[in-house]
């Protein structure tokens, strides 16, 4: 049985070892055309979003509009009601904000209701975030 064994282990240390020059050669030859620019790497555009919280007190909605450049605003919609069978929430214009340094940050204070729920989604250039919930325990 440990023959066996060893024997396996062999066979597939020699076909790992046949096969890896393989892949470095390819991996090698993508490197040198991504320097000569004939292949460059696109990122797809979105919107990153997340709530965190702060102090005692303070939910703060922020996040980054990645693979889009020249975003100057992002505008924030909150919603009271959300069906979850439909995906159907009533979203109204909170706020806008300025995204801020060249990753394309943003950031903006939101709150929680006494009562319920509240969703949260942020719009930049035709792109949505996640909706995001607010509630109070």
């Amino acid at each position: 049985m440990r023959t066996l064994t060893r024997l396996v282990t062999a066979l597939i240390a020699a076909s790992m070892l046949y096969l890896a020059p393989v892949g470095l050669a390819t991996s090698a030859h993508g490197a040198d055309s991504l320097r000569a620019g004939t292949v460059t790497p696109q990122a797809d555009p979105e919107i990153t979003a997340k709530i965190v919280k702060k102090g005692k007190r303070k939910l703060i909605f922020k996040g980054r509009v990645k693979g889009v450049d020249g975003v100057k605003k992002v505008t924030i919609f909150k919603a009271t009601k959300c069906n979850q069978e439909t995906g159907k929430c009533n979203f109204k214009k909170f706020k806008k904000v300025k995204a801020k340094t060249k990753k394309n940050k943003w950031q903006v204070r939101v709150g929680a209701p006494r009562n319920g729920n509240w969703y949260w989604q942020a719009r930049a250039k035709g792109l949505k975030s996640q909706i995001w919930r607010t509630y109070t325990l």
